[in-house]
């Protein structure tokens, strides 16, 4: 059994069985009788579009993805919404997948054969990203060409240059950050390589390459929102809070940075943004790598600073550099909207450093132990066997979607559209998670989504007429939160037992007797539903000023 990573075993066979197990643990987690709900529908939406001819772009997300997978959607001719995200999900558990030969091919920089097998099985049991896999998102795409881009950058070949570079506009067509990948191999570039003939001028046809690659994109932007760089939520993260740059009341929505510092002064930017993001930023890391990437991680990057032959000093000093940027750019976003699949990316290059850690246990045990190098691969058969045990616990704890519960919330957002006129108010709670899949459904536009011109979120939803919306309300208390919404007309409140912006709703949904300006119209209890916890009340505004004088 130890023949499995000597240094002759014929990996490409072993890398395939690591790739159809992981796809196994992949698969574990998907319902595909269930649609995209969430961003992966807005994703789907835009596919759709583009498939129908539509390339009007999305202000708040990149169209690559979605330009990649209307491929896939184009010869799809169907009403059914779960038809098209079958489709989606298969599309990012294939990628995912082929990104565990990249990670391979990637670790053949830093390691030999044996060693960047461990990190393609590192990468392959990592439990989020193969329950991220299966969502339809945009990250598997992203990861994959990233991957590519910083594996061609190593090769020390200009030709290499700028197939990297090239890759590096796709990111940030994939996604709008996709920038930082740039800057950062940019600066890996000018470091790694300045005592190389010609290098600045191979550095400007990789610029020229990249600019090349994003002009129609910026071309689109400039043209679809006046700004070639445009992102709806550039100046609304300076509110403070998610809620507040999501919400209707929102306060220093355009002032941005500036406005901001301006208005609240630098040691508050500096205290709410800068500090807070970086707090957020590593104790998410923290809580990501837990627990066997965690234990390896901090060593390797301890190790990784001294002299070690298997390990060049510009493969390691690119690793930080990608690291670092990469990290610096999601600070400010991060202290606002700390959610875990915006550092996903990270993974293959903390691996690197878990790798490292493994790598001088071992060198150190046949060094100072006499460890024979049999045993060596005992070792790490054992090692890789406990990855392939831990990530089986953590995705089972994920689990398969239970169809009871998730029906239930199809059956919610179906109520909400038969029954209720006027707004309610949103949260980003399981309760709401289906409404918009409703709302396609009901309105029967599939086949004629489109986005609109207009410099909001989610344009193909907003734009659609229909008898209830949702509405973001900034506020710390009910009372606040009524009170600001009277002018936007707010309605309704809806009331469960997972309320995420709104805590103090939990209290309206256990103690509604407290509140008889708000008058129940629906109980998911008394409806016969069994899982479900949600309470919908009308606000009755007369009633809650003379309560409230």
């Amino acid at each position: 059994m130890s023949k499995l990573i000597t240094a002759n075993v014929n990996y490409g066979f072993y890398l395939t069985i690591v790739i159809l197990a992981s796809l196994f643990f992949k698969l574990y987690t998907v319902d595909f009788s269930l649609p995209v709900n969430s961003d992966n529908l807005s994703y789907t939406l835009h596919a759709i579009s583009i498939s129908h001819g539509n390339f009007a772009q999305n202000p708040q997300r990149g169209a690559g993805w979605p330009l990649f997978a209307s491929i896939f959607l184009t010869p799809v001719s169907s009403d059914n919404l779960v038809d098209y995200s079958v489709i989606i999900r298969g599309l990012t558990l294939g990628i995912s997948s082929f990104t565990i030969i990249a990670v391979y091919l990637l670790g053949t920089k830093f390691f030999n054969k044996k060693y960047a097998f461990i990190m393609a099985c590192l990468f392959a049991f990592e439990p989020h990203l193969n329950f991220q896999s299966s969502l339809g998102l945009s990250e598997p795409l992203f990861h994959l060409v990233m991957i590519s881009g910083f594996y061609f950058l190593l090769s020390n070949k200009n030709k290499f240059f700028f197939v990297s570079f090239l890759l590096a506009g796709l990111t940030w067509w994939i996604r709008l950050n996709g920038f930082m990948v740039f800057i950062a191999f940019s600066l890996i570039y000018l470091i790694n390589f300045r005592k190389s003939s010609n290098y600045l001028r191979n550095y400007g046809v990789c610029v020229a390459i990249f600019l090349l690659v994003m002009s129609p994109m910026l071309i689109q932007r400039y043209e679809q929102f006046g700004n070639p760089v445009y992102v709806w939520y550039a100046d609304k993260i300076f509110a403070g809070t998610y809620l507040a740059s999501l919400s209707e009341n929102a306060e220093n929505q355009n002032g941005g940075a500036v406005g901001y510092i301006e208005k609240n002064g630098i040691n508050a930017f500096v205290q709410n943004f800068i500090i807070k993001g970086m707090h957020n930023i590593l104790l998410t890391v923290a809580k990501l790598t837990f627990p066997y990437l965690f234990v390896l991680v901090i060593p390797g990057m301890i190790l990784s600073f001294k002299k070690h032959d298997e390990n060049k000093r510009e493969l390691i000093r690119a690793n930080w550099i990608m690291i670092l940027i990469t990290i610096s750019v999601l600070i400010i976003p991060f202290a606002v909207v700390a959610e875990k699949r915006f550092v996903y990316y990270l993974l293959p290059f903390l691996i690197i450093f878990a790798v490292i850690s493994i790598n001088r246990v071992v060198g150190y045990g046949i060094k100072k132990w006499s460890l024979t190098s049999s045993r060596a691969n005992v070792f790490l058969i054992i090692f890789i066997s406990v990855v392939v045990l831990s990530s089986g616990f953590y995705v089972s704890k994920y689990g398969k979607p239970d169809s009871i519960l998730e029906n239930e919330k199809i059956k919610f957002a179906n109520y909400v559209f038969e029954n209720l006129n006027g707004k309610m108010l949103n949260d980003p709670s399981p309760v709401f998670e289906y409404f918009n899949y409703v709302k396609v459904n009901k309105l029967h536009v599939i086949k004629n989504i489109g986005i609109t011109n207009k410099q909001d979120s989610d344009t193909f939803l907003n734009s659609i007429d229909n008898n209830v919306s949702r509405l973001y309300v900034n506020g710390t208390t009910l009372h606040e939160v009524i009170s600001n919404g009277e002018k936007y007309e707010l309605k309704y409140i809806v009331s469960s037992d997972q309320n995420v912006f709104y805590p103090f709703l939990d209290n309206v949904y256990a103690n509604e007797r407290n509140f008889p300006y708000l008058i129940k119209i629906f109980d998911s209890t008394a409806s016969g539903f069994s899982k479900l916890k949600v309470k919908v009340f009308e606000i009755d505004y007369q009633q809650f000023y003379s309560k409230n004088d």
